[in-house]
């Protein structure tokens, strides 16, 4: 499914049917005569990474491609709000398959022939696995790719970005007439990254720090009670059974007044306790309008909601699978932002 809002398109714009590189004759690198940005954008966190970082660019023209495969409140929040300064935005939702490359396949024939069909002067993604995004940005020759967070993943050294090798995958790039992810990171002009003191896969000579939330996460240091918060997880594409029975047995010797879905989970892990009503909003900001100033004690796996929020501001506690091949680097992740460890 995808939901098209196009305002109407000023003289000099791109129009449909536009040969790539048509309106925007290129002067040098980034620099194109319709000074037009593209935001290609897949999760909550996503756009509110590049709602921050267009103000901080100054971008005042772009379009959006914002890809879901939930359909979660959370998607069609984030996407109103970066659709509002967009003169083309498109929500497209694939259903996902059984086959990953159906997905790209969807994909591609569902973005708008005006977005296919731009040159632009930027381009903003963050999905850099994403083949069709990889697609969009490499036709766009001589625009300025900035790129950004994509959670956690980006700090881990063990990276699914950096693992992309094989037969399948080079037959992937063909179809999708791509460079390899470390191909394309070597195009990448700037990098902005959410986590300041935190090592990232990203070249450091292209790394530039952003304050994503601002001054919307605040609680009191002490004073009023906790309130206590369990992060969930779709833990099913990542742990097996006898963790998951191992995690909940450990966790009812705790009491928690929220519990927060995440919107790829279909059933939640502790079934007894309110799960949170988010309006929308993604964890980080839904804790903080949950407490009313409190300080909150947030629990969690594996979460990017715990690296995300500041210890000064909360106190975290990760538990960990011992037996999982990537527990120590995320137990270095995790104690980085200051979060307390358990192993189980």
């Amino acid at each position: 499914m995808s939901t098209d809002r196009l305002t109407p398109v000023t003289e000099g714009r791109a129009m449909t049917g536009q040969a790539p590189f048509a309106q925007g004759h290129k002067n040098e690198r980034g620099q194109r005569n319709n000074a037009k940005a593209l935001v290609l954008c897949r999760t909550p966190f996503q756009a509110i990474m590049v709602r921050a970082i267009i103000k901080e660019e100054n971008t005042s023209a772009y379009d959006l491609v914002y890809f879901s495969q939930n359909d979660a409140e959370e998607d069609k929040f984030y996407f109103n709000l970066l659709s509002q300064q967009a003169e083309v935005a498109q929500y497209i939702l694939i259903t996902p398959q059984k086959f990953d490359v159906i997905n790209y396949i969807k994909l591609y024939f569902n973005i708008n022939a005006v977005i296919k069909n731009t040159g632009y002067a930027k381009i903003y993604l963050s999905s850099i696995d994403n083949l069709v995004f990889r697609n969009l940005a490499e036709r766009n020759r001589g625009a300025q790719f900035i790129s950004f967070d994509d959670g956690t993943i980006n700090l881990m050294m063990s990276s699914p970005y950096l693992r992309e090798r094989g037969v399948k995958a080079l037959l992937r790039r063909l179809l999708f007439r791509v460079q390899s992810i470390k191909r394309f990171i070597e195009n990448i002009d700037l990098h902005y990254s959410a986590y300041r003191d935190f090592d990232n896969i990203m070249p450091k000579n292209i790394i530039r720090f952003i304050d994503v939330f601002g001054d919307r996460l605040v609680s009191k240091k002490s004073g009023d009670r906790k309130k206590t918060f369990f992060i969930g997880q779709p833990l099913d594409e990542f742990c097996d059974k006898g963790f998951q029975e191992k995690l909940k047995r450990y966790l009812l010797g705790f009491k928690f007044d929220y519990y927060i879905k995440h919107p790829r989970e279909t059933v939640p892990l502790l079934d007894a306790i309110p799960i949170l009503d988010k309006k929308g909003r993604v964890a980080e900001e839904a804790i903080f309008e949950a407490c009313s100033g409190s300080r909150p004690e947030i629990w969690g796996t594996f979460s990017t909601v715990l690296i995300n929020i500041d210890s000064g501001i909360a106190d975290k506690i990760m538990i960990l699978e011992t037996d999982r091949e990537d527990a120590a680097e995320w137990g270095k992740i995790a104690e980085n932002a200051r979060c307390k460890v358990v192993f189980l």
